[in-house]
Formats: C-alpha cells, structure tokens, sequence
C-alpha cells in the first residue's frame, strides 16, 4: 500500500504570503510616521533617509528595501496626506448627507460644514498640509500616482453641489468645471492664508471669513446652472 507524501496545504501558503504583506506594510508604516516626525519639526527638505532608519531602528541600507530613494518616500507621505485629509472630510459627508439635502439652505450648510472640516485638519496638521499645498521640494516633481488621491476631497465636495438647484440634479463638473476650480482655488486659499499667517491684521475671524467666501462662491455656481 503506498501512502502518499504529504503536502502543503494551499491556504498555509497564501496565510505565508499574507503575514509578510502585512508585516511590510507595519513596516513602511513605521518608516512613513518616522519621516513625518522629520516633517513637523525641519520640513520636507530637511528630512534625511539615515535619521529615518535610525529612528525606525534598522540600517540605511535596509530603508531601500521598502522606499527607492527619497523622492518615492515623499510620494508616499504625500499620498497619505490626501488620503487623511478625503477621509476627514469623508467622514463629514457620510454623517450629514444622509439624507441628502433637498433645499438651497441645507445644501450650503453641508457644503461649509465640509469646508470647515477641511480647515480643521490643516490645522491640525500643518506640515501635512504645506507638504501638499505649500512650497514645492526643491528637486522633487510629484510623479501620476499623487493624482488619484489629490481629487479626494474635490469629488467630496462636488457630490455636495449637485444639490445646488432645490431637486434637479446638475453635476457642477460637467456643466461648470471653470467655476468649481474657482471655488476650490477659493477655498484652499483662506485656509492657506489662515495656516500661513497672511490674515493677521486683515481679518478677525478666519473661520466666519471662510464660511462667506463658501456662501458667496456657492451663489455664484448656483447661478451659472442651467435654466438660471
């Protein structure tokens, strides 16, 4: 009688293949949050792959085998930038769109509600948010992967302005996408001005300024729909 050797059992093999993908990614985890501490107290420019490691508690060398260099670690700081910034204002949308708006008021409220948010997390996180929106790494150009992650937050708001004209649905990026631009460049500039210091003495409340610049520009979009 011939007994047959044993093998191994497939699903050990994909639990093998399971373990090292996640341990990998504690792993770059780890290098990532490293180099974030770097960010916050020298900025992009001053961040240094042998500090990472050493902080990370593994040789340079070791580095490369999870980032190729210091370009693909900004890459991936900047993805997880976006990625924390859409799952902030995310989670805005997801609490207050349901049920979605049905009048011009409740849409406005949404909408600023969603722009605070966004306010909020640059200030919370101002050396993510200067990594992104701030002044470029001398040397660095962010390569195709950034982009699907930098259009986040910008499909969040534009699901929010559809309801724009009290029950016909119009997609502002498809009729209006000059003046949703407009309306994101707005945005993005008071809490750009805010983080840098520029509303000093011009403003006294950021925060009320914000919401008129949304109130104002939402009217201007509302506008342009058709049949206005």
């Amino acid at each position: 009688m011939h007994h047959m050797s044993p093998t191994r059992p497939q699903s050990q093999g994909k639990r093998a293949v399971g373990k090292r993908a996640t341990a990998r990614a504690a792993t770059e985890k780890k290098i990532i949050e490293a180099a974030e501490r770097q960010l916050a107290e020298v900025g992009a420019s001053g961040i240094s792959l042998r500090k990472v490691a050493q902080d990370v508690g593994m040789a340079p060398s070791a580095l490369y085998r999870y980032y190729n260099g210091i370009d693909q670690l900004y890459t991936a700081m900047i993805i997880r930038a976006f990625n924390e910034q859409t799952a902030a204002v995310q989670a805005a949308f997801d609490a207050h769109a349901t049920p979605p708006p049905t009048t011009w008021d409740d849409t406005v409220e949404l909408v600023v509600l969603l722009a605070m948010t966004l306010r909020q997390w640059a200030l919370d996180n101002p050396h993510k948010y200067a990594l992104i929106y701030g002044t470029p790494v001398p040397g660095y150009k962010a390569p195709q992967d950034t982009i699907p992650s930098a259009a986040g937050v910008g499909r969040i708001f534009a699901a929010s302005c559809v309801y724009l004209t009290d029950g016909v649905v119009y997609d502002p990026m498809d009729y209006l996408p000059e003046y949703m631009a407009s309306f994101f460049v707005a945005i993005y500039g008071v809490i750009s001005f805010e983080l840098f210091g520029h509303l000093v003495g011009v403003v006294d409340d950021p925060a009320v300024f914000l919401r008129h610049t949304v109130e104002n520009n939402l009217e201007l979009l509302r506008s342009h729909f058709p049949g206005k």
